[in-house]
């Protein structure tokens, strides 16, 4: 059996030593919601997860403000309402994510981390 590697003496690390980790916060978790199952949480994530890869912000795209802020009020009932009605997505059915015309916006550090 081979032995398992220690990542604390591979590293050199000492008791009380941390490593830093550079990344953003998500002001939107989609964790905070009521889901109504498990498939409609899974689906919302995908989606999510798949414009957040992309463009480096996920749902909170579709309520950032002109000054690039997150509009937390207006996402967070807007979001419940889409899950309270049994929607799978924050747009439409058979819409990716919004209409033709939607601008998705890159985070300014969507490609440094």
């Amino acid at each position: 059996m081979a032995k398992k590697s220690n990542i604390v003496q591979e590293r050199g690390l000492l008791a009380g030593d941390s490593i830093l980790k550079t990344s953003w916060v998500r002001p939107i978790s989609l964790s905070m919601f009521h889901w109504q199952s498990n498939e409609q949480y899974q689906s919302w994530y995908r989606k999510s997860e798949r414009i957040k890869d992309k463009y480096g912000y996920g749902i909170e795209q579709f309520f950032l403000t002109k000054e690039m802020d997150v509009d937390y009020e207006r996402a967070i009932n807007t979001i419940q309402k889409r899950i309270d009605g049994g929607h799978f997505w924050i747009v439409g059915e058979g819409k990716q994510g919004g209409n033709r015309n939607q601008t998705f916006v890159n985070h300014p550090f969507n490609n440094t981390l």
